[in-house]
């Protein structure tokens, strides 16, 4: 059975991205779960303010880790919405986490 996303969740990520772009280049991002019948895309925060990153704040990450492991889902992946650039995949496993300020 192929994995989904649905697409209303796509389309307000889009949404989100594209208007975090209009503000200096700004993007979004976030964790990609598994739920076991669809990917489940979740919007964080990004702790860098101005255009052409993102970088994670661990403290939610970890929230999100302890969450998504008591109900047996699995963080398969990152999200960002990379306006400024071409995509590239990263070889960072788990995006840039790093403690929050």
């Amino acid at each position: 059975m192929p994995i989904k996303i649905k697409n209303k969740q796509l389309r307000r990520l889009i949404k989100n991205a594209i208007a975090a772009s209009k503000d200096d280049g700004k993007e979004i991002c976030g964790l990609i779960v598994d739920t076991g019948y669809f990917l489940e895309l979740i919007q964080v925060k990004n702790k860098i303010k101005s255009g052409g990153g993102f970088r994670f704040y661990l403290p939610e990450i970890k929230k999100i880790e302890k969450a998504v492991s008591v109900i047996n889902y699995e963080i398969v992946g990152t999200f960002y919405s990379h306006p400024f650039y071409i995509a590239k995949p990263q070889n960072q496993p788990g995006g840039r986490a790093t403690p929050s300020d």
